[in-house]
């Protein structure tokens, strides 16, 4: 029993040498450099210097200038800003105040867009 006790250690002291083996052989031998490490990547600039220019990436949604030209938006505005956007009378005008926009594609239903089925 003190016999395979032994052997046992040997065996993980054997185990442990060929690990520090192991770890010492693919450390990297480089200097710390943390100004380096938390410096943006090459293609993380690139990323933002595409996002500044809007061509290569299409707006979703509604520009702000495109927003403020819309009759409905312009009197939800004015209604909140009297504080009567909650009102009554504020759901009524905003029914009747036909948009100046025009909805996108993806806000109909494929029966409203005309789509045959069998």
């Amino acid at each position: 029993r003190q016999a395979s006790k032994e052997q046992e250690m040997l065996r993980q002291q054997k185990v442990a040498r060929q690990l520090e083996h192991l770890v010492n052989s693919v450390k990297p031998d480089v200097e710390r450099d943390t100004e380096r490490a938390a410096q943006k990547t090459a293609s993380v600039a690139r990323r933002e210097e595409a996002e500044a220019d809007s061509k290569y990436f299409p707006v979703h949604g509604y520009k702000m200038d495109t927003l403020l030209a819309d009759t409905r938006f312009k009197l939800g505005l004015a209604l909140r800003d009297a504080g009567l956007d909650g009102t009554e009378a504020a759901r009524k005008a905003m029914a009747t105040v036909p948009s100046s926009l025009l909805p996108r594609k993806d806000m109909f239903t494929s029966d409203q867009l005309g789509y045959k089925y069998r």
